[in-house]
This record gives C-alpha cells, structure tokens and sequence, in this order.
C-alpha cells in the first residue's frame, strides 16, 4: 500500500516538482521517489504555489517555468509566508545561457532568501544532496513552528487562568465590599465608595468594614499589598479577622496590636515567600456619645470635617501590619459633634499623580472642603472621588476605598 502524500507529516515533506519542457516532471519524480522523496509533480505555477499553500517540504523548479507572470505569483506566496517559514526553492538552470532573459531570472531568483541554483547538466547525487540540505532547513522550520504554537499555547493557557483568577478575586471582592445601609446604625450616617484603579489593572487589596460592637460601630480601611487573587484572599483573611479581634477587643490600638501578632504568626507570602504587608486605619465610635477612637497602622490618618469648618487631619500613625512582631500603636481620641464627618480614605486617592504631584492629603481635604457634605454624603464621597480622579488624568493608578461617616446625635 503505498504512502498518503496528502497526511500532514508526509505533505510538509513533499518536494513540489515544477518542470514543464515534456517528460521531465515525470522522469525528475520517479528519481526523487526512488531516492525516498516524497515527490508531487505540478502543472503550472498556481498549483504550485497552492501547494505551497497546503504545506511542503521544498520546491524543485526548471528555470524555464519562470516566466514574469510565474514569479510574481511565487513572490507573492513567499511573501506571505508566517515568520517561522524560509521556504527553501531549488531552480534548475540551463547550461551555458547568457540572454538577458535569463540574467533576469537569475535576478529575479536573488530575492527569495532560500534558494539555490544548480547548473545543467547536473549529477543525480548533486540534486539528491541539495533538495536533502533543503528538507533539513525546512524541518529546523517546522521545529520553530512548533514551539511558537506551544508558546501560544501556555500563553493562552497562562491568559485563561489570569482570567480566571481575575473573575474569582472580582467576585471575591464584590463580596467583601458590601456597604451597609447609610442608616444602619443610629446616629450615625455611613457612605463606603470604592473606585478601581484603570481597567487593564489587576484586582488590588483595599477594603472597608463597617459592624457594630455594642454601642459602638468600627469603621475600617485597609490596603493588602499586592494585586490578584492572593491580594483578595488576604484582604478576606485580614477584614475578617480584624472583626472578629475588634468584637473582643474594641480598643483600636489593642485590636491593631493583635491584628499584627496574628499576621506575623501566619509567616510570609506562600507563594513568593513576601511579608504580608497590610494598611489599616480602624476608628471605633461610640454611637451614643460621639467618642471616637482611633487608631493606625501604616494608613493615611482620617481627616476630621466638623460642621462649617475647613478639614483637618488626625494626628495618628503607626507602622503597617506585617512589618515586626513587636510593636505598639497609638490611640488617639476626638469627639464628633451633630453633623461633623470623619472620613477614612486609602492612599489609592492620596497618590493619584498629576505628572509628578501627588493628590496628597491637602488635594483631599481641599476636595473634602468643596463636597456637599451638608446636603449628601452620598454625593459628597462621588464627588471627592471625581476631583481626585480628574487630578490624574481620568484613571487611578490603584485602587481607592472611601469612608464617609457623620455623627447626628
């Protein structure tokens, strides 16, 4: 039974036979076969150059077949051959000639980057050893072509699981960005807005939380370093046990203390060995009376607004989670009055860049100072995201959580 040419393995092997002067396409065939070449004779230069199409090994061409009209249609196919492919030509010339027409096809021949030209009369051997030259450049080709789909492959391979975990940590994150009622708790108004950063970013780490403790409600932001689905994970991991630290421990400074023990306890990053790093401000008010406590951990300090006065800053800080097991935070205290509005903000909103300006803390009390915080806190949290947001062009570098809560006791 003999070979199927047309099976993939053997047609990129195929040697495509162009020689149109009587019985030599034939007799050229019946040579190459008898010397294991998988052989296939071609009319004219469209099924040729089809062939080429089709895949093959190499081509076999008597100058003669190389009219104007010829050339320019194998120009074009090798042309438009992909980047792995050097398609190798072997043209056969005539012995002896010196017309102009044949110095224009040897001139023509000199823009295909892989071919040879072979006097004749030639050796059987000769041709034999050069058409196997050819085969071997033309497999090294298919070598190349193959790993440039593998490459494609794991790089779609590796697109499709980045999309995968993208869409995981977006629902994750949704999850945990669920902002309460505005009126939720008595006395107190709470407005969350969250603005990711430019949509070809990856999902980043900054929360919000807001739960009751008694009489007292916590208000948090905080910032997990690091994008993805491990960024996601960890913000869960951190808001989570926060909140449950904060429903034993209401004293901020205590509770941040904890929330740094249990982080250092949990060791560095599984995957590339990084310390989970963590911001967080937690501020805890007391509903009844105003108090509220507050305390930080490598965040940006919370702004205080008080009723038809400019914002001002509180003056609190502290090293973020994450960096030292032993470390102590500091409480700071301040009482709201009926309509002041503490607002909590992630350093996403603070470093949006202007050229090279930060935002900064004094662009976002200045946008503070201009929102309708008398009529809306909704609309005042939308507003200081927009002029922070057009501060930089249209686009977050990262991502921004706002907290906006107004005492009316």
């Amino acid at each position: 039974m003999s070979a199927n040419i047309h099976a993939p393995h053997l047609r990129d092997e195929r040697v495509l036979v162009l020689t149109p002067t009587g019985r030599d396409a034939a007799t050229t065939c019946a040579v190459l076969q008898e010397a294991g070449f998988h052989a296939e004779s071609c009319p004219d230069m469209v099924s040729l150059c089809a062939s080429i199409a089709e895949g093959a090994g190499a081509a076999l061409l008597a100058e003669e077949a190389l009219t104007p009209p010829a050339l320019s249609a194998l120009s074009a196919i090798v042309t438009a051959q992909p980047t792995w492919s050097d398609f190798p030509i072997v043209i056969l010339s005539s012995s002896g000639r010196d017309t102009m027409e044949s110095r224009r096809i040897l001139a023509e021949i000199d823009v295909f980057t892989n071919a040879a030209i072979l006097e004749r009369p030639l050796r059987k051997a000769t041709l034999i050893s050069a058409l196997r030259v050819s085969l071997r450049s033309r497999r090294r080709q298919y070598e190349m072509r193959s790993y440039l789909r593998d490459l494609a492959l794991l790089e779609q391979e590796r697109e499709d699981l980045l999309d995968q975990q993208r869409r995981i940590a977006e629902t994750l994150q949704r999850s945990l960005l669920k902002a309460p009622a505005p009126d939720a708790f008595p006395n107190l108004e709470v407005v969350t807005q969250y603005a990711p950063a430019w949509t070809e970013a990856m999902i980043g780490g900054d929360f919000f939380d807001v739960f009751a403790v008694g009489d007292k409600v916590a208000l948090v932001v905080g910032d997990v370093v690091g994008k993805g689905l491990r960024a996601a994970s960890q913000m869960a991991e951190v808001k989570f046990a926060l909140r449950a630290i904060v429903l034993q421990e209401p004293d901020p400074a205590l509770a941040m203390a904890q929330l740094n023990r249990y982080v250092m306890a949990a060791g560095p990053d599984e995957i590339n060995d990084d310390p989970r790093l963590v911001a967080v401000l937690l501020a805890v008010v007391n509903i009844q009376t105003g108090h509220a406590e507050i305390a930080v951990a490598g965040a940006e300090p919370p702004i205080l607004i008080r009723r038809g006065r400019k914002a001002e800053p509180v003056d609190a800080n502290g090293v973020p989670i994450g960096v030292m097991e032993k470390v102590s935070y500091e409480m700071r205290r301040v009482t709201l009055s009926t309509g002041d509005v503490l607002l909590l903000a992630t350093d996403g909103v603070t470093e949006a860049r202007q050229g090279g300006e930060f935002f900064g803390p004094e662009g976002l009390m200045a946008a503070a100072d201009s929102a309708p915080l008398e009529t809306s806190l909704a609309d005042s949290g939308e507003a200081i995201i927009a002029v922070a947001r057009a501060y930089s062009g249209g686009t977050f570098r990262d991502d921004v959580c706002l907290l906006l809560a107004r005492w009316g006791g």
